[in-house]
């Protein structure tokens, strides 16, 4: 069939050889109504870039559509498979009729599984949407980590560290899914097993515009800092004035400890870069 090489590698190594088995004649290829196409349930995208659709609607103006959709029957109308973004797209450049492909007798496992892959092959698919995409295909489509790796093109480690960014708190997650973050950030988080700093180093990495590498040191620093308070085990204090450390804390975004003495004393703000300190200095009002 000509128009099955459009497909792409991990769509047409999902549909069979022979499209023709169950269909009517000359049914497998057709033009339908768009209004006639409802929208996929299984579809894992969440979010739609406006800018890069008005983009394709501009394409498919000049050039129509290339690469058909692929549908499926329903009760009455049809139900879309795979190829959302060129129906819609298709609808925004004022066309009626969109060219597809029909699938008759589809599983509901085998829709799904075109729908999450056809997305996968997607640059532009947020990592917690990917990671959400491949958890699907393992619960409800019985695909293991490799077998997914293979059909991707992609290594297994790939995947599984995809995968494990779902375990990430829901404020990090919504930081990956608006591009704040990305998928290095993630992975890098995943090291720490406290989720509040997770998000509070989040927060910094996202405020002081963190490289993954920064992200990875000050991590690391943390971690030693750590080590080394268990080494050195203190008396426990109890400070009267925690209450007020605290709030200096979230003023600060850092930690503050007041040390008081019989006359006087200290107030003790930790910093971990100079880039942390000029953003604690901006925040008393002291200029440099």
């Amino acid at each position: 069939m000509a128009n099955k090489s459009r497909l792409g590698r991990g769509l047409e190594a999902l549909i069979p050889e022979t499209l023709s088995e169950g269909f009517p004649s000359g049914e497998r290829f057709f033009e339908v109504e768009i209004r006639k196409v409802n929208p996929n349930p299984y579809q894992p995208r969440t979010s739609t870039d406006s800018k890069k659709l008005e983009e394709l609607a501009q394409s498919i103006r000049e050039n129509g559509v290339i690469q058909p959709i692929l549908v499926r029957r329903t009760a009455e109308n049809y139900e879309i498979i795979a190829g959302e973004r060129r129906l819609l797209a298709a609808e925004m450049a004022g066309f009626d009729r969109i060219p597809a492909i029909l699938l008759e007798n589809i599983p509901k496992e085998k829709m799904i599984e075109l729908a999450l892959i056809e997305n996968l092959q997607r640059v532009d698919l947020n990592p917690i949407e990917a990671a959400s995409a491949y958890r699907r295909l393992l619960e409800e489509c019985g695909r293991s980590h490799l077998q997914m790796a293979e059909k991707l093109g992609k290594d297994r480690s790939s995947v599984t560290n995809t995968l494990r960014l779902l375990s990430l708190p829901p404020e990090v997650q919504q930081f990956l899914r608006a591009g704040q973050l990305s998928e290095g950030h993630g992975r890098a988080l995943l090291s720490l097993e406290d989720k509040r700093r997770s998000v509070d180093l989040a927060n910094r990495a996202i405020e002081l515009c963190w490289s993954v590498r920064t992200l990875e040191e000050e991590i690391q620093r943390g971690a030693r800092r750590l080590i080394l308070r268990k080494k050195k085990p203190k008396r426990a204090r109890v400070s009267r004035y925690a209450d007020l450390e605290e709030e200096l804390r979230k003023l600060l975004g850092t930690r503050v400890a007041i040390n008081s003495k019989k006359k006087g004393g200290r107030i003790v703000i930790d910093y971990y870069s100079e880039e942390d300190l000029t953003r604690i200095l901006e925040i008393m009002n002291v200029r440099l």
